[in-house]
């Protein structure tokens, strides 16, 4: 475990409270980005109350810190995030006549389940994971960049390498707008380590003509 400079961070009320200012979150996923060499951050205009913080960093397992509180105008202060060095897989992704695939995405089924996606509406305040959601709307909406860095794309050669996983299995999934998704058989992964060769075959899939009268 080490520090390292933040990100993205996110956070949520732990009980409904009062409006408050949205600041400058993500109004999809409810995160704030951060660039400081040195790790500091600091969120501003939130509702008073606990809240739930969660912290990510590409490469870096995604860390929550529950129970803190926000006293209304004042500032909370001195709060250290740790953050740890995730898993790596290092693959292929791969045509039917094994070709490379340029510009797949590819994402963990598990990491994307605790992926949030923010509700539009504000009054609710409620986060939903994209498990919540129908697979082809989670394929749309990690095509759209809502996944964050969940999800890698595969370079010209087709290789990828998606880091920032918890330990525990993972199933990897690769989408591309040309062809059927694949999935790879689940992988068992330590904490930090680094996994190579895995491979993805898309397919081109079929079609169905109808008529509807």
């Amino acid at each position: 475990t080490q520090t390292r400079e933040v990100s993205w961070v996110r956070w949520r009320p732990r009980a409904r409270s009062r409006a408050g200012a949205p600041g400058r979150r993500n109004p999809f996923t409810g995160g704030t980005p951060i660039e400081d060499e040195g790790g500091r951050f600091q969120l501003a205009d939130l509702a008073a109350g606990e809240i739930v913080l969660t912290v990510r960093a590409q490469g870096y397992v995604e860390t929550r810190i529950e129970d803190i509180e926000v006293r209304e105008g004042e500032t909370t202060r001195g709060l250290i995030v740790q953050l740890a060095l995730g898993a790596r897989v290092q693959g292929l992704v791969l045509g039917p006549d094994g070709q490379p695939i340029r510009g797949a995405l590819v994402v963990s089924e598990q990491a994307l389940e605790g992926a949030p996606v923010r509700s539009l509406d504000t009054d609710s305040r409620r986060d939903q994971g994209f498990s919540r959601l129908l697979f082809g709307m989670a394929r749309f909406a990690v095509e759209l960049g809502f996944a964050g860095d969940r999800v890698c794309a595969t370079d010209r050669d087709g290789r990828f390498e998606l880091g920032g996983l918890a330990g525990g299995t993972h199933t990897l999934i690769a989408f591309h707008r040309d062809w059927c998704e694949a999935r790879a058989a689940p992988l068992s992964l330590a904490a930090g380590e680094v996994r190579a060769g895995v491979t993805l075959t898309l397919t081109r899939g079929g079609a169905i003509f109808g008529q509807v009268s």
